[in-house]
């Protein structure tokens, strides 16, 4: 935790952790679609960007926000969104959910577009850390929240993990999280965001800590 922090005094550390609120997932869960809508939010009041490759969407979470000490300003959640069962068991505030066979098959799909990453290893292997990390992020949430769920109704997923979040957003936050999370727009963010690479889960200890 506190290799997060560039602040070491301890008031800093401590009002960082009360804030925290993690979204688990296990890889290719939803997480970035989720934390791009979320992050939005977020953006509209604090102004830090939240687009592919900045400051709120950094793949690895929400911690450049941190890092920059630009958290100290305003008084929203601070969002991380990790796979790594490790990251702040107790602040484990949303669990994303997505059945394994979906899961598989974008595993598949991603390791053909990405050859150089490691994308779960074999369906068994993949199968016995996807259903350990569901049992261990549904345990441990406040709301799960299921990839069908967003697919089909977003709104429902951002407007619920808000109110865990006691957010508030307006009618027209909402919509402009929504309008951020299109396909079409995640997709030109990341085309416009060169060298950025999918640093959380390039490595075989993604997974291993799942």
């Amino acid at each position: 935790m506190r290799t997060v922090l560039n602040q070491r005094d301890r008031a800093a550390e401590k009002e960082f952790i009360s804030r925290l609120c993690v979204i688990g997932s296990f890889p290719r869960s939803g997480s970035h679609w989720t934390r791009r809508m979320i992050g939005e939010i977020i953006s509209l009041r604090t102004g830090i960007p939240a687009t592919f490759g900045h400051s709120l969407n950094k793949l690895a979470g929400f911690t450049q926000m941190v890092n920059a000490g630009n958290w100290k300003y305003h008084k929203e959640p601070i969002i991380w969104a990790a796979h790594d069962l490790r990251v702040a068991p107790a602040h484990w505030k949303i669990y994303l959910r997505r059945d394994f066979e979906e899961v598989f098959r974008s595993t598949q799909k991603a390791e053909k577009e990405m050859p150089d990453c490691w994308w779960g290893g074999s369906r068994e292997e993949c199968f016995r850390k996807w259903k350990h990390h569901n049992e261990v992020g549904c345990s441990r949430a406040k709301l799960v929240i299921d990839y069908n769920m967003t697919l089909t109704n977003p709104e429902t997923t951002i407007r619920a993990i808000c109110e865990v979040l006691e957010m508030n957003p307006t009618d027209e936050e909402v919509a402009r999280a929504l309008f951020a999370g299109r396909r079409e727009n995640m997709l030109k963010e990341q085309g416009q965001a060169a060298g950025v690479m999918w640093s959380m889960v390039n490595r075989e200890d993604a997974y291993e800590n799942c």
